[in-house]
């Protein structure tokens, strides 16, 4: 097992000393419904960025099962298919205007071991990022 922790965001933050505020965010995304799936972690401080979290998650929290690493992508398969179908619903003309002076993109943070990683992006996260021209980021401790 390669991946033993994992989170997905959505993440919005300010070049420079600043951040983005919550009413830019609220008046960008499409927020509806959006508490079902993920949650919002506001920026309120100089360099703090704003983090729509659609997972959280640890491999450790499936110790109990037959299959730990099975029910865990499966997690974040869902994860990913929750950010997709909330992507397809966010307009293109906001999201470009705060880009302007802000930064947004995926965010996906893993904790590894044995210096690799295993993931699948699905073709429908790539074609929802590249209808809103939001990169894909991946950050881990190796």
């Amino acid at each position: 097992m390669a991946v033993l922790q994992a989170n997905i965001f959505v993440r919005i933050y300010k070049h420079g000393a600043s951040f983005v505020s919550r009413d830019e965010i609220e008046t960008t995304f499409n927020l509806e419904e959006l508490e079902k799936v993920a949650q919002i972690h506001y920026g309120n401080s100089p360099y703090q960025s704003t983090l729509i979290e659609f997972l959280n998650l640890d491999l450790s929290n499936f110790d109990s099962e037959f299959e730990p690493s099975e029910k865990f992508f499966e997690q974040i398969s869902i994860a990913q298919q929750n950010l997709v179908n909330w992507l397809n619903k966010q307009s293109l003309e906001p999201i470009a205007k705060l880009k302007t002076n802000n930064g947004i993109d995926i965010f996906i943070e893993l904790w590894i071991d044995q210096d690799q990683m295993e993931w699948k992006l699905p073709s429908s996260l790539l074609l929802a990022c590249g209808r809103l021209n939001l990169d894909i980021e991946f950050i881990s401790n190796d």
